[in-house]
């Protein structure tokens, strides 16, 4: 099975055919599962999405809130998991504007751990740098962490170390444009740590693809991170 882990779907350009333009980015690609966002503006479309997508299988819904909200941000969180089926829990610290070492951000991994949900980071520049994702791995060593990008382009070495520390550690090769980021990847911390993503539609599915089949990776470990490791994270067949 293939799992994209992030792919977006913005409510200011919904239309009609907008879930089968999705829909049509994985069959092109070959993908059998995508994680799919909302838009990352200042307050998501959490229900939005799940009303959209409501009944088709090939989509695996994250949330994201602004942790700025507070108990409303941790409500609908709580909300989205247990009334709207959503399997992860996105943070974007650039668009929202803290550090991911801030407290600000702690009622949501204390409440993502309690609901047993996997989160996704964005990584790359200074609030969200790698080994500052390893502070939430480390304070909260059963939260599943997927590092979105896996810190790409100047910060991979950090990720790589970051992941090898922390066993919680996912690395996300979301808008990684070179098979050899990935191949060192999954040589220095296993394929076990590492996920595939494209962060499509802003990244084309089948480039992303690509990228990880000219990693020239073992069979096995191929599969691993096309989509067997999420697969596990997200506790689906």
């Amino acid at each position: 099975m293939v799992i994209d882990c992030e792919l977006y779907l913005e409510e200011a350009t919904f239309g009609p055919t907008s879930i089968m333009d999705r829909i049509a980015l994985l069959d092109e690609a070959g993908i059998d599962k995508a994680v799919l966002m909302p838009r990352i503006t200042f307050k998501p479309g959490n229900q939005w999405l799940t009303n959209v997508v409501k009944g088709n299988d090939r989509f695996i819904t994250c949330c994201c809130v602004n942790p700025h909200f507070g108990d409303e941000a941790v409500r609908e969180f709580e909300t989205a998991v247990k009334e709207w089926g959503m399997k992860m829990l996105k943070f974007m610290p650039p668009r929202h504007g803290y550090r991911v070492t801030e407290r600000l951000i702690a009622p949501l991994l204390k409440k993502a751990v309690d609901l047993k949900i996997p989160i996704t980071v964005h990584s790359a520049q200074e609030g969200c740098q790698p080994l500052e994702i390893a502070t939430i791995a480390d304070e909260f060593p059963t939260l599943p962490v997927v590092m979105d990008h896996m810190g790409y382009r100047y910060h991979t070495q950090d990720a790589i170390i970051a992941a090898r520390k922390h066993k919680n550690i996912f690395l996300a090769t979301t808008a990684v444009g070179e098979s050899g980021a990935v191949r060192n990847a999954v040589t220095v911390v296993g394929a076990g740590q590492v996920v595939f993503g494209s962060n499509g539609p802003s990244v084309n599915p089948w480039v992303a693809v690509q990228v990880i089949k000219k990693a020239g990776l073992k069979p096995e470990d191929e599969a691993k991170v096309l989509g067997d490791n999420l697969a596990a994270i997200l506790g689906i067949g």
